[in-house]
């Protein structure tokens, strides 16, 4: 229910397990999930502190230590925050030294290392530690994970230790001063779960930084990210924050991409956050200009081979089967209705399917609608229960490139899929600001249902998408697999005045 965003219904269910059995660790720890969402981060902080309480002297409490750490910041509260990050530390130095253990608490316990980003101490939990139940599901999978991705763990425990990445190093730090270090990296928090998910060029984008910056003998820290989309602001320093929006002087922002490997490496955030989205589009025409038709078709296509082809999407596709498709239709591919990038618009998924339904009246063009992969919110339950009704709208859970592929447009607030729709030549509407947003239509000022419809029959300009796609894919993302790329970057970063 809390990750339906069902709060109301939440509530009703957490007032019975308290009459049933008290109020415990779990009912006072989902009630903090509940204020977090609400945004209500000084009551999710208290209601996660009797949480740690009320578990004793259990392990469950490494469970929510970096949820109090986040909330502390979120907060605003920086030096609560790093005290209680000193506390946590030295309650895991504790735990960690016992001999024994249950299987559930070395998962508890590696569920935390890896919000810390610690590669050497979660190998070492999950392979040194003697445990009573070493077959414990959870425990297993665990361990068939890391088994996965030890060659790539123990690159990257070699990785920290030479930088000096190490738990001792995430207490609290001497103030960072212009003239000790030259760059702060910020390390992203849960780093080691987009190693354990297969996250694509993401290792390789890291080592390429901090080798490049060593070979120039530039002075850096690591530090851990533990708080996303908030801009660090450490005045004088060079800065690399992931997953982080905003302009502040020194800073450069990293996060994945649309595509699978690509990452930005921008001055101001990522989506229409993007430093991309600020440039008009006589000056995108003019750097379009200096790329050569041929190349970019060559590029274009090295693109269209390794992403629609291949079928590699940001989510896997796997056990997806596609169904018999209307003969035209428009794809709406939906979005989780808490994804930051909504705050760019005060459209959201529920106004543009109303109003793409609007723009399709009258029409024999129908629409098929995809829901996120990650979403359970019951707003969407109801939307999709609706819809279902509805006799020109289908409701898919299909690969999402034959959904592209077959449709007359895609239609989206501002989401990465219409990035990848670019690659196929579809027509693309946005309801927001986009980094594609160069070649996308804005369907908030389409006015009727014959200008929309026209739109997505107009033949689009090949040569146009394959020009801005190279530009968008070589020149403005990094290439997590081309270290030349990333070096380019990196020496614009340390030579740019802001």
């Amino acid at each position: 229910m809390i990750q339906a965003r069902d709060f109301e219904q939440a509530h009703e269910e957490l007032g019975a397990h308290a009459a049933d059995g008290g109020r415990d660790g779990d009912y006072y720890k989902c009630c903090a999930k509940i204020a977090a969402l609400e945004e209500n981060y000084e009551y999710a902080i208290e209601l996660y502190e009797q949480s740690i309480h009320a578990g004793g002297s259990g392990t469950q409490r490494f469970l929510v230590y970096a949820d109090v750490i986040r909330l502390l910041y979120l907060a605003g509260r920086e030096s609560d925050a790093q005290q209680f990050i000193d506390s946590a530390l030295e309650d895991l130095e504790r735990v960690v030294r016992r001999p024994v253990f249950t299987a559930q608490s070395l998962v508890n316990l590696s569920k935390f290392v890896i919000r810390l980003g610690l590669a050497e101490l979660y190998v070492e939990i999950l392979t040194t530690k003697w445990c009573w139940n070493p077959w414990q599901k959870k425990l297993k999978v665990a361990k068939q994970a890391l088994s996965k991705h030890r060659e790539t763990f123990t690159k990257l425990s070699a990785l920290q230790a030479n930088r000096g990445y190490t738990l001792g190093s995430l207490k609290s730090p001497s103030a960072l001063r212009v003239g000790s270090v030259d760059v702060v990296v910020y390390w992203p928090m849960g780093y080691l779960s987009l190693l354990l998910r297969d996250f694509e060029g993401v290792y390789d984008l890291f080592n390429s930084i901090l080798c490049y910056l060593e070979q120039k003998n530039v002075r850096f820290v690591l530090k851990n990210q533990y708080l996303l989309n908030r801009c660090p602001d450490l005045d004088g320093l060079k800065v690399l924050s992931w997953h982080t929006c905003g302009c502040v002087a020194g800073v450069r922002h990293l996060k994945e991409s649309p595509f699978s490997g690509f990452f930005y490496f921008d001055r101001t955030g990522y989506s229409g956050w993007a430093a991309i989205t600020a440039l008009t589009d006589e000056q995108i025409n003019a750097t379009l200009t200096k790329i050569s038709d041929l190349e970019a078709e060559d590029y274009f296509q090295a693109l269209v081979t390794r992403f629609i082809t291949a079928r590699k999407s940001k989510y896997d596709q796997v056990g997806q089967v596609c169904v018999p498709l209307p003969i035209r239709y428009v794809f709406i591919p939906m979005q989780l209705l808490d994804d930051h990038v909504t705050k760019l618009t005060d459209w959201d998924i529920f106004h543009l399917i109303s109003e793409v339904l609007r723009l399709l009246e009258g029409t024999d063009v129908s629409l098929v609608v995809k829901r996120h992969p990650k979403c359970s919110h019951w707003r969407v339950d109801a939307l999709l229960a609706e819809m279902a009704a509805h006799p020109r709208v289908l409701l898919v859970d299909a690969p999402i490139h034959d959904l592209i592929e077959s449709s007359s447009a895609v239609c989206t607030v501002n989401s990465g899929v219409g990035a990848e729709a670019l690659l196929m030549c579809k027509p693309v509407f946005t309801a927001s600001l986009t980094d594609y947003g160069f070649l996308a239509h804005d369907i908030r000022s389409v006015q009727s249902s014959p200008e929309f419809i026209a739109l997505t029959e107009v033949e689009v300009d090949r040569v146009k998408y394959a020009k801005f796609m190279t530009y968008y894919c070589r020149d403005y993302l990094v290439d997590g697999a081309d270290p030349v790329a990333i070096e380019q970057h990196v020496d614009l970063w340390l030579n740019a005045a802001c």
